[in-house]
């Protein structure tokens, strides 16, 4: 078998020679060709920045993977010889020229996309709101339609990976879930490349569950009924609250530490990881950007955190709203707009599907500026109990409809 001069410099790059360094080993019963050198993940090699690997691991690398093979020459972890290359280079030089840092993040580029716009190969995202108004929910809609093989979910396209569901429930609390929405549950079920992590089996704290979820990830890609190599791994730890404590959830500095725990194996075994959180009391008064300093300990996320999400909606109706800010994708200026309904799950509204749902609102609030045309946003609440903000984002069709004019359009998606 010829290899590509890539892989022959970066097994070079480690002291291996070729020809000569050559071996074939025995993998899920089938013959692996490649180059064989020390792996530079061993403990020996000092380097905090790089979490030590399994004792005295020897790498395994072709053109397409880098296969880790433990004290006994069996193989007890492999991944993608991009990526494998990738973090080589860096641990060889960490500086580098411009040129070669734009073209080592086409590496991160190329990573595929789980759900556009939200959940990426390689990177961590973080999803907030207030308790109880539908975090699991929403994620559990968009599992069921990757078990579904829908091409979209909330308007985004996805795809399939497999998945580690990392939940603060135990295995009663699932099951009833199960038998209360079977036709939704029901494909989550039968899709044998999703797999859950308990409350009673992750552990007590934040450390023994990351452990597990380590242990996780080595040997997921040959468990039978997950999907080949080259399907991404998707993580979600619902909530990262549960599994810290109190004090270090609010804590910025203890937060940040913990998270980089995560970062550290987000970026050694490439899988794309989805954090569930609470937000702070007072969330609901907030909308969009500002919500994001509503999140426990957020300034604890920036900077380790590629994606950060909310959920947000004054809980008292089936209108929700997700707002979401990222460094890979263009920041959308305004929300999407959701509803929710048993039937359908989680769907996205237009301007206008929007304005109709929220009609008898928007009469009511056109009432009390019919009264007193310059009425302040606190009377108006006061007044009709709609929540403020609310009725911040309704007053503009409000003014309209009092002064009988057409129903205005204002998000900019609708103007194009």
């Amino acid at each position: 078998m010829i290899l590509s001069n890539l892989t022959i410099q970066t097994a070079a790059s480690f002291g291996a020679a070729y020809p000569g360094a050559e071996r074939v080993i025995k993998h899920e019963g089938k013959g692996v060709f490649g180059i064989t050198f020390p792996c530079y993940e061993h403990p020996e090699t000092n380097r905090d920045d790089y979490p030590p690997a399994e004792p005295e691991c020897i790498i395994l690398l072709n053109d397409k993977r880098a296969y880790h093979l433990d004290v006994e020459q069996e193989v007890w972890f492999h991944e993608e010889a991009d990526w494998f290359r990738y973090r080589a280079r860096k641990y060889h030089q960490p500086w580098r020229g411009l040129k070669d840092v734009v073209e080592a993040a086409e590496v991160e580029l190329r990573r595929p996309w789980i759900w556009a716009g939200m959940l990426k190969q390689g990177t961590i995202t973080l999803l907030g709101g207030p308790p109880k108004l539908g975090k699991t929910t929403v994620i559990f809609d968009f599992l069921y339609a990757m078990a579904t093989s829908q091409p979209t979910f909330l308007g985004m396209p996805m795809s399939k990976a497999n998945v580690l569901y990392v939940t603060e429930e135990g295995e009663v609390p699932l099951a009833i879930k199960h038998q209360l929405y079977p036709t939704r549950l029901g494909p989550l079920a039968k899709a044998g490349y999703m797999a859950f992590l308990t409350a009673e089996d992750a552990g007590e704290s934040w450390d023994d569950m990351l452990k597990l979820l380590e242990r996780a990830v080595q040997e997921l890609p040959s468990t039978p009924g997950f999907l080949p190599p080259g399907f991404p791994l998707l993580v979600v730890i619902d909530t990262i609250g549960f599994y810290m404590d109190a004090e270090d959830e609010n804590s910025s500095a203890q937060t940040r530490a913990q998270i980089k725990t995560l970062v550290k194996l987000v970026r050694r075994y490439n899988f794309a990881a989805l954090l569930i959180h609470h937000t702070r009391k007072g969330s609901s008064d907030k909308y969009g950007y500002e919500t994001l300093e509503t999140l426990r300990g957020s300034s604890a996320f920036a900077g380790n955190v590629d994606t950060l999400a909310v959920l947000g909606g004054d809980g008292n109706n089936n209108q929700r709203w997700l707002f979401r800010i990222g460094r890979l994708f263009p920041n959308p200026d305004q929300p999407l707009q959701l509803r929710y309904t048993d039937a359908a799950g989680y769907e996205v509204l237009t301007e206008t599907e929007w304005v109709h749902d929220h009609a008898d609102l928007i009469e009511q609030i056109a009432a009390v500026y019919l009264i007193d045309a310059d009425a302040s946003e606190r009377k108006v609440t006061s007044e009709t109990g709609i929540a403020k903000t609310t009725a911040h984002r309704l007053k503009p069709y409000a003014k309209a409809m009092m002064a009988g004019e057409p129903m205005p359009v204002l998000w900019e998606e609708e103007k194009k």
